[in-house]
């Protein structure tokens, strides 16, 4: 959301175009002079008097843009910036009323004049000072946007360089013992741990991938995972068509993995049950299993789901519902994604399959 608010005033914070913009500033506050030294509208002041009157102006902005505000406002010494500020106003104007107050006229009203000046001062110090706020506003959205998007690709990093040591020392045990007792299976439970790493390592370097791989890559996980708990009733079902759709990688694991360790197997009708309802502009997922009482999920605490729910907030802004409970020993999640984010932009010949067309569902994974 920073970046989409920092985006229209992206060229104000380039460096380049500083000169531009206090060149801008000075032709418009001087405007009035300008016009009236080239003859375009009444004279108003001498070129004598402008001549000092410009480099008075112009210490009186500089100094509060680049000493008052950043040494004094930015620390929050507030007060401290008021009293200085006023100091160098007042030392403005004493200078403009020692320029333009004819001291030798008895009619004259100086406490008018000097409020005059007074007035002018504030509304030239008031402007500048408001615009370098509001410079330093969008700048520090903009910080923090990027902040959020180093902070977001780090975990994102982290999460897709971790496997669960326990998970992966339990399948190749499982491999070792399945090349004892049906040697011909082992191949392909290798390709299946070969195939997640792979994705892991390699496939997800991108903001987004397809939704394919991501409902690939959560079979084979399942694959693995049945190696070491056959009786596990577990159903994956996928109902229309996933293709041409993107999502952001790993949104869908920690919820799967959530459910595989805390799934009761001390049941015998422990059961995980996973599924996809894709439609043309909305994907929903589905996940339920049941768990022991005993070790309840850790539920939207856990820092897994943590991940994802920052994730969603940052990547899918009020394009995403998230419903997670745990109630009478179940524990259920859902995910809605929408909108234009779940598009690859891919040609018109691609169309996606109505949901109920396309139905994949075993318990085999």
């Amino acid at each position: 959301m920073q970046q989409e608010f920092t985006r229209p005033f992206q060229w104000i914070l380039e460096n380049r175009h500083r000169w531009v913009f206090h060149l801008a500033f000075w032709i418009f506050i001087y405007l009035d002079e300008i016009l009236s030294l080239v003859y375009l509208t009444p004279q108003i002041k001498s070129f004598h008097l402008v001549f000092f009157e410009v480099p008075a102006d112009m210490a009186l902005v500089y100094i509060n843009l680049y000493f008052l505000i950043p040494q004094f406002l930015i620390k929050r010494n507030i007060w401290e910036y008021l009293a200085l500020t006023l100091l160098t106003i007042y030392l403005n104007v004493g200078l403009m009323m020692y320029l333009y107050f004819d001291w030798t006229c008895l009619d004259c009203d100086f406490l008018s004049e000097s409020v005059t000046f007074f007035l002018s001062s504030s509304t030239l110090v008031g402007t500048a000072a408001g615009i370098k706020i509001f410079k330093m506003l969008i700048k520090n959205q903009q910080r923090v946007g990027e902040l959020e998007n180093a902070q977001l690709s780090a975990e994102l990093k982290f999460l897709k360089n971790q496997i669960n040591p326990h998970f992966l020392f339990n399948a190749l045990n499982n491999i070792y013992v399945q090349s004892k007792t049906r040697p011909e299976e082992t191949p392909d439970s290798i390709l299946l741990i070969s195939d997640l790493l792979r994705y892991q390592l390699y496939d997800c370097t991108k903001e987004r991938v397809s939704l394919e791989g991501e409902i690939k890559y959560l079979r084979n996980y399942l694959q693995l995972d049945r190696m070491r708990r056959d009786h596990t009733n577990l159903s994956f079902e996928v109902i229309g068509s996933p293709k041409g759709l993107l999502v952001a990688p790993f949104l869908f694991l920690p919820f799967v993995e959530n459910a595989v360790k805390y799934c009761d197997s001390s049941k015998n009708d422990h059961y995980i049950h996973i599924q996809f309802q894709i439609h043309p502009d909305q994907i929903e997922f589905n996940c339920e299993n049941n768990f022991n009482p005993s070790m309840k999920p850790t539920g939207p605490g856990g820092i897994g789901l943590q991940n994802v729910k920052r994730r969603l907030a940052l990547l899918y802004p009020k394009e995403h519902k998230l419903d997670i409970n745990t109630e009478n020993g179940k524990f259920t999640v859902t995910m809605i994604l929408q909108g234009k984010k779940i598009h690859s932009h891919l040609p018109e010949k691609t169309k996606l399959i109505p949901a109920g067309n396309a139905v994949l569902q075993s318990n085999k994974v």
